[in-house]
């Protein structure tokens, strides 16, 4: 795949926002246990469309954690994306957030707007798809891929694969 390799081959940098307990401390343990000090920085909040505060509730299976109304878990800070990047250049964006990917994409507006940087979004469902691909269009994000196991597939619609949810937006030719 020629854009994954474009994108590899440029010097990078990027912030990592993730407010789950117990995720920070494992990201910077891999973030030093690859040399990649001056490339990441954790951010210990979720990203959202708005700077709020809200409560977490996370199951046993934690892969399952959510933001919710009924939250009894930990409050969690939420920030935007153009915020913690303050006018800096991104060129790929990684979301997975269960669901609520157009909320972050909300709050990334002026990032999209200025650079179109390459999306990886995660489409649980065909509705969750519908929602990235309605906010995406009118910011000229006009190519899907969906991610799977083997390939990249061209797609104009949502593909169930099961665990292979997620799929790459990129706008004209920004990859």
């Amino acid at each position: 795949n020629t854009q994954a390799h474009r994108l590899r081959r440029r010097p990078w940098r990027g912030d990592r926002l993730r407010a789950q307990p117990g995720i920070p401390p494992l990201l910077e343990r891999n973030i030093r246990a690859n040399g990649w000090e001056s490339r990441i920085t954790v951010v210990p909040r979720s990203a959202s469309d708005a700077s709020e505060t809200a409560r977490m509730t996370i199951p046993e299976d934690t892969t399952a954690a959510r933001v919710d109304d009924e939250g009894t878990g930990p409050t969690i800070e939420f920030t935007t994306i153009d915020k913690v990047l303050g006018g800096r250049r991104a060129d790929i964006i990684k979301v997975d957030v269960e669901g609520l990917e157009a909320r972050v994409l909300a709050g990334a507006h002026e990032t999209l707007a200025r650079y179109r940087p390459a999306l990886i979004l995660e489409s649980l469902n065909e509705q969750g798809f519908e929602e990235i691909r309605d906010f995406l269009t009118p910011h000229g994000y006009d190519r899907c891929e969906h991610l799977a196991p083997n390939d990249a597939v061209m797609t104009t619609s949502y593909v169930d694969m099961g665990a292979y949810a997620n799929f790459l937006w990129t706008a004209g030719s920004a990859v």
